[in-house]
C-alpha cells in the first residue's frame, strides 16, 4: 500500500501527478504547488485524504475526477481558483471534511451538497456565496460550520432558508461571516427569533 505523502506539497509543482501514481494512494498531499490542472479520472480505491489547498492557479476540476474515489473522507481545495464543484463530487458518500476556505471565484454551493450526509465539517469562509440552499438541513451529521456570504442583488430574500440551522441537531461550532449592509441578515435573525418564541 504505497502513501503519497507532504513530499509531494510546496514543490513548485506545474503538472499533475501521473494517474498511475494516484493508483493505490491512502493519502495525497499536493498542497502549495502551481498546479492548474488535475488527471481526469483517476482509479483512487483507497484514497481517504486529499490535499490540493494553495494551488492558486486551479481554476476547474475536472467532471470526473471523484468518480473513482469511494473512501475519500478529506478534502481541502481551500485557496484556489475554482467557481463550482463537478458532478462527480456528489458522490463523495464517505466525505466527512470539505474545506473550500479563501476560494474568492466560487459563488454557491449547490443543492446536490445533500447528498453528502456523512459530512461532518464544512468550511466556506472566505467564499462568495450569497445563500445557503436547504439541502444543507440533510446534513444531520454536520457538527462544524463555518460560512461567510457576499451580498449581491440575486433575488435571494433568505441568507439561511428558516429552520435549517436549527435542523442541525449534531451541529458543535458555527461561525458566520455576513456584511453589516446586508439588509437579509437583520430579516433572517427577526425570523428566526420569531420561530423561537414561537
Amino acid at each position: 500500500m504505497s502513501t503519497l505523502s507532504t513530499k509531494q506539497a510546496g514543490m513548485e509543482l506545474t503538472e499533475p501527478l501521473k494517474v498511475e501514481q494516484w493508483h493505490g494512494a491512502v493519502e495525497i498531499h499536493l498542497m502549495d504547488n502551481n498546479l492548474c490542472e488535475l488527471p481526469e479520472s483517476p482509479d483512487c480505491p483507497q484514497l481517504k485524504i486529499l490535499f490540493l489547498q494553495g494551488n492558486a492557479d486551479l481554476t476547474m476540476i475536472p467532471t470526473l475526477l471523484f468518480n473513482h474515489m469511494p473512501v475519500l473522507q478529506v478534502l481541502d481545495l481551500s485557496f484556489t481558483s475554482i467557481q463550482d464543484l463537478p458532478i462527480s463530487f456528489f458522490k463523495l458518500v464517505a466525505l466527512r471534511e470539505f474545506l473550500l476556505r479563501g476560494c474568492e471565484l466560487f459563488m454557491e454551493l449547490p443543492p446536490e451538497i445533500g447528498q453528502l450526509k456523512k459530512l461532518e465539517k464544512l468550511d466556506l469562509d472566505g467564499t462568495q456565496i450569497t445563500h445557503l440552499p436547504i439541502e444543507i438541513q440533510e446534513l444531520l451529521n454536520l457538527e462544524n460550520l463555518t460560512l461567510s456570504f457576499y451580498e449581491y442583488d440575486t433575488g435571494y430574500d433568505s441568507i439561511i432558508p428558516p429552520g435549517v440551522l436549527s435542523n442541525l441537531q449534531q451541529l458543535i461550532e458555527l461561525s458566520i461571516d455576513v456584511s453589516p449592509d446586508d439588509h437579509r441578515w437583520g430579516s433572517h435573525v427577526k425570523n428566526q427569533h420569531q420561530l423561537l418564541e414561537g
